[in-house]
Order: structure tokens, then C-alpha cells, then sequence
């Protein structure tokens, strides 16, 4: 990998801003997660907050994949950085009051998921604009390590301030992150070197990409495949916070800790996948993860050990992070160049969908069953899915 793209000023300040705007966007997350597992016994209630936010990228990462390739890159993503910058100010508002309402907190958490996803196409495609087309894949490895990065630094850094300061400091803080994105969105040059969507990426609407995603023979496999993916596997991160209070004790910073080994995980998973499915091929370390998912959620659904869980939730984002990154790939190499950020737009669609249902689903059953039995069910559908994936290859 190369880092000539960050030589490139606009590039440059995607990137810190990307920094800054995903630790603030993760201790968020994590805040919210934590104030309504203290909020309410109920692990539905706990498990609807990523719900939430997926269904909110559900039904708003298509109209962002195509607002990216309309509308100047500058402009739009100040626009929806103000937005999430006042949806922040009035979640750390309202976590302020004495008594936070849980429909309050879910309320605000997709408001701000909606804005995610109205923003998260146009921002990863301008950082492939912003690059110049020699250093295109360096640009798009390069713009994948802010999220990482956050990932996993920010939920720990989010745990210890709540256990000394509350959820309302890291809410705080990420109000804090959001005005700096702003700042530094500001200093981007409308004259420098990022590139404008191409005339047939603005000219197309929405059932140009999706006729795509029907004609490409590898796109809808794919879609399929990390669907149910996801659906199964989207109880662990759903029920995290409710597995801490029950197993750890309520210890805030035991859940931040486990939220980063999870972000670690996906970073060494992400690291990996290019390397391993060169010597393996790409569909062997498919079936590998998928089988790891499977086995860590099982194991996961019986441990009660702070150190046993921080290795198995590790080993899970690693295998988590290699099935959806390699559907990502398979999927984009079917979709021309001017339909890429819709195409990121389709794939959001059936990713988050996908988590919002699967979160309400295990919610729902460890409402009523308990978390082990929810974790339990969640491993055997990983199972499942390994057991059936060869009608899923594309």
C-alpha cells in the first residue's frame, strides 16, 4: 500500500476528519448502548438502539448513493455534517434531563443513523474523488483505517468516561468531534483535485443501480448471502451490552473493552483477507469465517470470563469483518464505475436491513428465552448458513 494520496490536500482532509468524525460517531454509539442497557432490564429495548440506526441506513443509503453523484461533494457532506452535528447536540441534551426516556434515545438514534447513511456514500466515494486515478486503490484502502482505527480506540476511551463522568460526558464529547469535522470540512477546496461524478453517474436514478443489481450475475448471491449473514450474526453486537450487566457486572469500561476488541478484530480480519484468499481463494476463507462466527458465538452464548470474552469477540469481528468485506469486493467488481456509489448505496440497503431485523429478532427472542438462549440460536443459524452456502456462491 501506498500513501501517496494523502500527499493530495483534499485527500488529506477527508482523511483527519474521517479520524475524528468516527471516534466521535463510535463513542457515541457506544454511549447510547450503554445508558438504555441502565436504562432498562429489557435486552428487546437494549437490542432495538441497533436497530434503530440500521433501519434508518435501510431506508436512507440509497438516497444517499445517489445524492453523492449529484450533488457537489463539498457542500453536501457540510450539509449533512451540520445536521448530525445538531442531532448530537440534542442527544447530549436530552441524556442532560434527570429521566431519559427510552423511545427518546431510539428516537435520536435513527435520526442521527438516517444522517450516517445520507452521508456515508458521498463520503467514501469522495475520498476516491479527491485521490487521482493512479493511486485509486491506494486511496481506497487508505480511507477504510479512520473507521478502523475508531473502532478500536474510541469504545474503550467511551467506557472509562462513563464510568468516571457518565454517558452524557462521551455524548459531549462527540458534539465536541463533530464541530471539528465541520472546521476541517470547511478547508476543503472546491477547485482542487476531486473529481466529479461522471454525467451518466448524475443522469441515473434509483432503478438504474437496482436493474444492476438484478442483471450482474454476482451481485445478487452476494447480497444474499451476507443478508443472512448478518441477520444471524447481528444478536452478539445487539445484545452486548446486556451480556456485560448480566455476566460483568455492569462494568462500563468492561463493555467499551469488549466493543474495541470487536473493532481490533475487524482491523486484523480486514488486514488479512486480501493475503489469505490470494493463497486459499476467497470463497475457502469465506466458509473459514462464516465456521469462526459460528463456533465464537456459541462459545460466547456460555462465557461468563472478562478475558475469554474479550479473545472470543476478537476472533468474531475478525471472521465478521472478512465475509462482509469479501461480498463488498465481489459485488463492486460487477458494478461499472458511474453506478459505484449507488452500488455502495444497494449494499448498505440489504447490510443494515439485514442487522435491523436480525437485532429485533434476537432481541425478541432473549426477551423472552434469555440472552444464552438468543446467542445460542444466533450460532446455530451461522451453522446453517455454512451448511447451505453452496447454493449461495454466486
Amino acid at each position: 500500500m501506498s500513501f501517496a494520496p494523502l500527499r493530495e490536500r483534499n485527500f488529506r482532509l477527508l482523511w483527519t476528519s474521517g479520524c475524528v468524525m468516527y471516534f466521535a460517531v463510535w463513542m457515541q454509539t457506544v454511549g447510547v448502548s450503554w445508558l438504555m442497557a441502565s436504562l432498562t432490564p429489557s435486552p428487546l429495548l437494549v437490542a432495538l438502539v441497533p436497530a434503530a440506526s440500521s433501519l434508518a441506513a435501510c431506508l436512507f443509503a440509497l438516497a444517499g448513493g445517489i445524492m453523492a453523484d449529484r450533488f457537489a461533494l463539498r457542500r453536501y457532506v457540510l450539509s449533512v455534517q451540520c445536521c448530525m452535528l445538531a442531532s448530537a447536540a440534542l442527544l447530549w441534551t436530552v441524556s442532560l434531563s434527570p429521566q431519559v426516556h427510552p423511545a427518546a434515545l431510539l428516537g435520536l438514534t435513527f435520526l442521527f443513523g438516517c444522517l450516517s447513511a445520507l452521508l456515508a456514500p458521498a463520503w467514501h466515494s469522495g475520498h476516491c474523488r479527491a485521490a487521482a486515478p493512479e493511486h485509486l486503490s491506494d486511496a481506497i484502502t487508505l480511507a477504510t483505517i479512520p473507521y478502523n482505527l475508531a473502532r478500536a480506540a474510541a469504545p474503550a476511551t467511551a467506557g472509562m468516561v462513563i464510568a468516571g463522568y457518565g454517558s452524557s460526558a462521551v455524548f459531549g464529547c462527540a458534539v465536541a468531534g463533530f464541530g471539528a469535522v465541520i472546521a476541517m470540512i470547511r478547508f476543503l477546496d472546491p477547485l482542487g483535485h476531486i473529481a466529479p461524478a461522471s454525467p451518466a453517474a448524475r443522469a441515473a436514478g434509483t432503478d438504474d443501480i437496482v436493474g444492476l443489481a438484478r442483471a450482474s450475475r454476482g451481485c445478487r448471491p452476494q447480497l444474499l448471502r451476507v443478508g443472512l449473514f448478518v441477520a444471524s450474526g447481528a444478536g452478539l453486537i445487539a445484545l452486548l451490552p446486556a451480556l456485560v450487566r448480566e455476566r460483568l457486572g455492569g462494568d462500563a469500561p468492561a463493555y467499551g473493552f469488549l466493543v474495541a476488541a470487536s473493532g481490533v478484530g475487524a482491523a486484523t480480519g480486514a488486514a488479512l483477507l486480501g493475503a489469505l484468499s490470494r493463497r486459499y481463494g476467497r470463497e475457502t476463507v469465506v466458509g473459514c469465517a462464516i465456521l469462526v462466527c459460528a463456533a465464537t458465538t456459541l462459545v460466547i452464548a456460555r462465557a461468563h470470563g472478562r478475558e475469554a470474552l474479550l479473545v472470543l469477540v476478537w476472533m468474531t469481528g475478525a471472521a465478521w469483518v472478512m465475509v462482509v468485506n469479501a461480498g463488498i469486493g465481489a459485488m463492486q467488481a460487477d458494478i461499472p464505475d458511474a453506478a459505484r456509489a449507488r452500488a455502495l448505496g444497494v449494499f448498505l440497503v440489504v447490510f443494515q436491513g439485514s442487522g435491523a431485523f436480525g437485532s429485533v429478532l434476537w432481541g425478541s427472542v432473549a426477551e423472552r428465552f434469555g440472552t444464552t438462549a438468543a446467542l445460542t440460536a444466533s450460532g446455530a443459524a451461522f451453522a446453517v448458513i455454512l451448511l447451505a452456502r453452496a447454493r449461495l456462491r454466486p
